[in-house]
């Protein structure tokens, strides 16, 4: 099996920015490690399987938990 050149993991990449209440919380290149730092600060912050299956259906991604009304916009690098 042949692995991705340079240019395909490139087109590839994205960045995750999270919002609550309408303020910038922060940037993550990566959504996994976005939802294992905000389950430390909010235990009812989604689980990142749940906003990978989301992530195709819609953008931003928009929840509230107890604490927060949370939206992760995911964009492609360019």
């Amino acid at each position: 099996m042949k692995g991705k050149t340079y240019r395909e993991q490139k087109a590839e990449k994205r960045f995750s920015v999270l919002t609550g209440d309408g303020e910038l919380i922060g940037v993550w290149g990566n959504l996994k490690k976005l939802c294992e730092d905000m389950r430390e600060q909010d235990g009812e912050f989604l689980s990142y399987s749940t906003l990978s299956h989301r992530r195709a259906d819609e953008n931003p991604i928009r929840f509230k938990t107890g604490q927060k009304e949370y939206a992760v916009y995911i964009e492609k690098i360019r």
